[in-house]
């Protein structure tokens, strides 16, 4: 088929897969104009008939934005977001060609012919533009790698887009904010500085609690920045990878345009000596934001001791500018509010005379919390939205279990995103009625995607992790109340808590954030204690010794708080295992 005919179909919507074949069987657009539909259907299929009955009689889009959409987008998926031009691919319409005729470039974008069926249900006009935007962002950075010959980790070095308008109700909705509204949420004074302290060092490590706020208040920053300076946004994320310095040092040597970095939760995956190389490689490169999450919000460590700048983000810091912003967004914030339709406690959150005022709903809680995120969910209705949400996956084919497999190793895993294979092999030890659907890879895969649309996980290089170890938490949780999901996430957690053969690192993670849940997390965690041998905890300790002085530690910290009654219990488990614990400390170095 000719370059011409063949763009010629491409103006009309056809995808390069249907293209190829009709290359095969020798027509062109005028055959086919001309063809009636039994004379189409003895070389196609009925959806292929269709499809072709429909975009032959359209007036082709304008070559010259054809081009440019295809040159814009790498002649790859906007959506798959790999950079793989090989797949199959058409021109889509945003807003659909049926009702608007309209042709711009601003209601085009090319997607694959799955995604031409999926994203029109799923995603609006608005989420549809954000996702081309951050797609033409990462094909020119990718093109930056091109250039030297070296592969861009796609999926890894993500764009983060900032053009959407700001929601106030985001916070009520959802547990994570967009980029525009990170940026409205970060217009205040410790904002500011970071900022400031940003544009002068060019590298900035960012700390705090989990559910702290750091993130937002660094991707709000880090739109700040951009918008001044006109830079292009970009985020990390690193996947259980041994390579993160390399592909961060990659990422910074190779980008020639004007960009900002944001290295989200950098602890997971580098040290304390490789954050002093990246902000030596930064300096005079790129701006660069770091967020490092720590579990006890203290003063002096050794983390801010090795670094010369570095902004503490906790409740008390941004507790008033975050109840401020609500309040100055009190109409549409209320509204939310009482449109989840929970049992907030009171009458009803408004303006009206009779109404309880927002700020003094806000302020409730504002003690309480400990972190912005347990602000947001106690002012939210507290457990019973995460409960709502465990229902609404149980209404959904049963779709449960493999979240809360995925909420699991998340918390156990610490931040581990999981494989749609491994979360199949572990529900298929669940009981399962006939009700259920059958496991499938395909199944499982629809139902994480799912989460990725509502914004509930993330997907990264085909595996999937919730959106927060804090919002794993609330739904084991949930479950473990729930009649209906208590089974599953009883067995999901068995083989973890199962002392026969411990492993005291993954078990010490989601003990710990358990028994900090008082709504039935720590209640879990009792019940189970209470059953459980002097030999079963003899065999911890010592698998706990095995571990490190570290965990070993951290062991003794919570068979302390456990059995504070009655300490001597844990008396003849220590001395079982003296030997062990006498050569750790012996042999303990500065670090221990």
């Amino acid at each position: 088929m000719q370059k011409r005919t063949r763009q010629a179909f491409l103006a009309r919507g056809f995808p390069t897969d249907l293209i190829e074949k009709i290359a095969s069987n020798g027509h062109n657009v005028g055959i086919l104009k001309s063809s009636g539909k039994k004379k189409l259907q003895e070389s196609y299929n009925d959806d292929e008939v269709a499809l072709i009955r429909d975009r032959v009689i359209r007036k082709g889009i304008a070559p010259e934005i054809l081009a440019s959409i295809i040159a814009k987008s790498a002649a790859s998926c906007c959506y798959c977001g790999d950079g793989n031009a090989s797949r199959p691919y058409q021109i889509h319409h945003i807003e659909e060609h049926a009702l608007t005729q309209d042709d711009s470039e601003d209601n085009l974008m090319l997607i694959c012919p799955t995604h031409h069926v999926s994203v029109p249900k799923s995603d609006s006009v608005n989420q549809q533009k954000n996702t081309r935007r951050s797609w033409y962002s990462t094909v020119k950075i990718a093109e930056n790698y091109a250039s030297r010959s070296i592969a861009f980790p796609f999926g890894v070095f993500v764009a983060v887009n900032y053009e959407s308008v700001p929601d106030p109700a985001e916070p009520i909705f959802s547990y994570g904010v967009s980029p525009s509204t990170a940026v409205a949420m970060s217009s205040h004074a410790l904002a500011d500085e970071l900022l400031a302290k940003l544009i002068a060092s060019e590298f900035e490590l960012v700390i705090g609690m989990p559910g702290s706020g750091k993130t937002t208040v660094a991707m709000g920053t880090a739109g700040r920045i951009a918008a001044e300076q006109q830079r292009l946004v970009f985020l990390y994320r690193s996947l259980d990878s041994n390579d993160s310095l390399a592909e961060i040092f990659t990422f910074i040597d190779t980008v020639t345009r004007p960009v900002v970095l944001v290295i989200d939760d950098a602890n997971k995956f580098l040290s304390e000596d490789d954050l002093a190389r990246v902000r030596k490689a930064a300096k005079g490169k790129l701006p660069t934001i770091v967020t490092w999450t720590r579990d006890v919000d203290a003063g002096e460590s050794k983390l801010e001791r090795h670094n010369p700048s570095w902004t503490l983000i906790n409740w008390e810091a941004i507790k008033h500018p975050t109840i401020d912003y609500l309040v100055d967004n009190e109409v549409v914030v209320a509204n939310a509010l009482q449109n989840l339709s929970l049992n907030l406690g009171i009458d009803r959150i408004g303006i009206g005379y009779l109404d309880i005022s927002l700020r003094n709903h806000l302020e409730k809680f504002s003690s309480e919390a400990k972190t912005v995120s347990e602000f947001v969910f106690l002012i939210r209705g507290g457990r019973e939205v995460a409960a709502r949400e465990l229902q609404i996956l149980r209404e959904e084919s049963w779709s449960d279990s493999p979240v809360l497999y995925a909420s699991i190793e998340q918390i156990a895993g610490y931040e581990k995103a999981v494989e749609v294979e491994e979360a199949m092999i572990a529900c298929d030890l669940i009981e399962r009625d006939a009700t259920v659907p059958a496991l499938s890879i395909k199944w499982i895969t629809s139902v994480f995607e799912t989460q990725v649309r509502r914004g509930r996980m993330h997907s990264v290089r085909g595996r999937f992790r919730p959106i927060h170890r804090d919002w794993s938490r609330r739904l084991i949780v949930a479950a473990i109340n729930s009649n209906g999901s208590r089974v599953a996430v009883e067995a999901l957690l068995s083989s973890i808590f199962d002392l026969s053969n411990p492993d005291p690192v993954r078990l010490i993670r989601i003990w710990t954030w358990l028994w900090s849940d008082q709504s039935g997390g720590r209640e879990f965690v009792q019940k189970w204690a209470v059953v459980q041998t002097p030999d079963a905890w003899s065999r911890l300790i010592g698998a706990a010794c095995e571990a490190g002085l570290s965990n070993l530690a951290s062991w003794a910290d919570c068979l302390h708080r456990m059995f504070l009654g009655n300490p001597s219990e844990m008396e003849p488990v220590y001395s079982e295992n003296f030997d062990k614990i006498a050569g750790l400390v012996h042999n303990s170095g500065a670090d221990d």
